[in-house]
């Protein structure tokens, strides 16, 4: 890599530019963990020049790419599948830094400075130092066509990535659930059982992901079973969850945010929702209206006030404070009993 290395910035976007190197043993082992993937992996600061890049990007641009040069620079253009160009602040990676959250996909087509286009879906990611303030973005580029093929290193070291995720979500899972059974107070039973079921959220969200396979989308039907399903294994035998049939597809940013906003109103109406019977019933569903998808959860309990409720509930604070990291909203309607509602908008059809 030419001395090149993985960095972090010692100021936010206003800042100078200038770069100071992290712990040199784990610096090494991302370098090599980077350089072995074939995706081309590139980083910029918050002007847009480039601070890190792979091999494989280095080949993909043509090696026109630099250290501390414009990564827009020369003649880099990038347009949308239906060939109109993007202005540069509409590109994935300055969205990211902007707008301080993941941009995967739409797919987009870049013109080489040398002329020649390619068919891309990027993964554009915001990075942070350590006080919390943007500094930069990553983007990896997903070459589709007879080209988006993963070699089998790559695939391998997918698989394996998930692997240590999906048995670090476990361990800490029953880490949380023996603390529940040896702790004394049931203040503390109840936040290390809410903890627990967050972490199963999580784990859902990233097993669809896995599953799906997608570089860009996940099933929002296989996304509703899979945490409705993981969620209902930690409630009583009087907890009845129904999940309305869903066709559309959500983009993969999406998932572990919509997740735990999931995980908190399932456990809010189990709390909370319960019929003049003693029962809990339910409703779950997830459509789209036009550039929007909602996600409603309805139970036949007594219904709340949403502003009264918020102000006991930190799960309800959290699923407002995930509405909004996705660019959307939440409300609660009161009729037979409480049904909350999460309108999202598509980013996919406006970026």
């Amino acid at each position: 890599m030419n001395g090149k290395t993985i960095l972090k910035s010692d100021g936010p976007c206003h800042a100078t530019g200038r770069w100071r190197d992290t712990n040199a043993n784990s610096q090494h082992s991302a370098e090599n963990l980077l350089e072995a993937l074939s995706a081309p992996i590139y980083a910029i600061d918050c002007n847009g020049t480039v601070t890190y890049y792979n091999q494989s990007a280095a080949e993909f641009s043509d090696h026109r790419l630099a250290l501390g040069k414009d990564y827009s620079q020369p003649g880099w253009r990038l347009y949308r599948s239906d060939g109109a160009l993007l202005r540069r602040e509409q590109w994935p990676t300055m969205i990211a830094v902007k707008e301080g959250r993941e941009i995967a996909g739409p797919a987009v087509v870049a013109e080489r400075p040398n002329g020649t286009r390619v068919n891309l879906i990027p993964h554009a990611s915001p990075l942070w130092n350590d006080t919390g303030q943007i500094v930069g973005s990553v983007n990896m580029l997903v070459q589709t066509g007879e080209h988006s093929d993963l070699r089998p290193q790559d695939s391998l070291l997918l698989n394996e990535v998930n692997h240590r995720i999906k048995n670090n979500l476990q361990l800490l899972c029953s880490l949380l659930e023996s603390a529940k059974r040896e702790t004394c107070t049931e203040e503390a039973r109840i936040v290390l059982s809410d903890a627990s079921r967050r972490v199963r959220a999580m784990g859902a969200a990233q097993n669809i992901l896995y599953v799906a396979g997608n570089s860009t989308d996940f099933s929002a039907d296989d996304f509703l079973q899979s945490v409705c399903g993981s969620a209902s294994i930690t409630f009583g035998k009087n907890v009845t969850i129904r999940r309305e049939p869903a066709s559309e597809d959500l983009p993969n940013h999406a998932a572990m945010p919509l997740a735990l906003i999931l995980n908190e109103l399932l456990t809010n109406a189990v709390k909370y929702g319960a019929n003049e019977f003693g029962e809990v019933i339910i409703t779950v569903g997830l459509v789209k209206h036009g550039p929007s998808y909602e996600l409603y959860v309805e139970d036949e309990g007594p219904g709340f006030d949403f502003e009264k409720a918020r102000k006991r509930s930190s799960g309800l604070g959290l699923v407002v404070a995930l509405a909004q990291q996705l660019g959307g909203t939440f409300a609660v309607e009161r009729k037979r009993g409480a049904k909350c509602i999460v309108k999202l908008r598509d980013t996919r059809t406006t970026h």
